[in-house]
């Protein structure tokens, strides 16, 4: 160093040189390893901020799923309780009872609001699964009934009430529908088949008050005085009283023919047709719609006839059959018959 123009020497050791390199080699390390610790816990809080977000949204999504979950559980019970409503209108619709009175009143099918959507599942189940045994308890003995009321009248039930009718329409799945209901659905369809083929049979008694003057079978003609089959019965009564249609069906023959006289026959499907015959005239016309109990004549002695009576004959696919076991149907068939009776005028007085 060179002060006032006189030159100086500092001389610095090796020991001080090497002691100041040493401690600028501490810093720097020291420097270093803060800088690294420092990096390190940015780092490290980088993670954290990370795994906190990333919990966050595992959170969001649990959360969403579960408010999912209990609309999807809120919904289904809604659907079920309207599944309710129809099987208790299934039930007052084919068994003329309200359908809560198979199992709890109506105002437990709606079960309370308050209550989770969980425990209202659970019970509509429960009631729900109940509630079809019994309706299909009660439908298969209806079922029965009608077989063996079939059976007694010498008629076939399966041909009767075959499904060989046309069907079909676009397919609408049946959501929500269990394999229980479905089988409901079928019982309850044959069902309907078998009380619709009873509403075939004749039943009504076509000459009111009339009196029964020759039954069916063998018998002395009267005319010839021979053996002859009589296909039908006769019933004698007052001149021109009302003659009435046994059951419901279409007339598809009225006017004169031969020995019959002026004749009334009515088709009441499934091969069933019933013949009323010597009227003294017609009041109803070929094509028309005729119900049970409905004056379709009067009372004569046209044709084939040594006097005033109505010959009435059944037959089943062209054949005749004895009309006395069913004019003599029993209660079930006149109950079938009078329940569509009465939901008939029922409709027609809400139309």
């Amino acid at each position: 160093m060179r002060t006032d123009g006189e030159l100086r020497f500092l001389r610095i050791s090796a020991r001080f040189q090497k002691t100041v390199a040493a401690s600028t080699a501490i810093l720097l390390l020291g420097w270093l390893v803060l800088s690294g610790n420092l990096l390190a816990s940015q780092i490290s809080m980088l993670a954290e901020r990370s795994s906190v977000a990333a919990m966050l949204a595992d959170a969001q999504r649990t959360y969403r799923g579960a408010v999912r979950r209990q609309k999807s559980a809120e919904a289904l019970a809604n659907d079920l309780e309207a599944r309710q409503r129809a099987l208790e209108a299934v039930a007052a619709e084919h068994f003329d009872l309200p359908g809560a009175s198979l199992t709890a009143p109506s105002a437990a099918v709606s079960t309370n609001r308050q209550n989770s959507p969980e425990a209202r599942l659970k019970t509509l189940e429960q009631r729900q699964t109940a509630f079809i045994r019994q309706v299909d308890l009660l439908a298969s003995a209806r079922m029965r009934r009608a077989e063996r009321t079939m059976a007694s009248l010498g008629l076939d039930p399966i041909k009767l009430a075959g499904s060989g009718e046309g069907t079909g329409g676009p397919y609408v799945p049946g959501i929500g529908v269990g394999d229980d209901l479905l089988r409901l659905a079928e019982t309850i369809e044959k069902l309907e088949r078998l009380e619709r083929a009873l509403l075939s049979i004749p039943s009504f008694m076509p000459a009111e008050g009339g009196r029964l003057s020759s039954g069916y079978g063998l018998r002395r003609d009267p005319f010839h005085r021979r053996a002859a089959m009589h296909q039908g019965q006769d019933f004698s009564g007052p001149h021109r009283s009302d003659i009435r249609a046994a059951a419901a069906g279409t007339v598809i023959r009225s006017g004169w023919w031969g020995g019959y006289g002026r004749i009334v026959i009515v088709d009441h499907g499934r091969g069933i047709r019933t013949r009323y015959a010597h009227l003294a005239e017609t009041s109803v016309r070929r094509g028309d719609t005729v119900a049970r109990g409905e004056t379709i004549g009067a009372m004569g002695s046209t044709g084939r006839s040594t006097g005033t009576h109505l010959h009435f004959e059944v037959r089943i696919d062209g054949k005749p059959v004895n009309p006395r076991p069913f004019l003599e149907a029993s209660d079930h068939v006149l109950e079938i018959q009078d329940r569509a009776g009465e939901r008939r005028q029922e409709q027609a007085d809400a139309g």
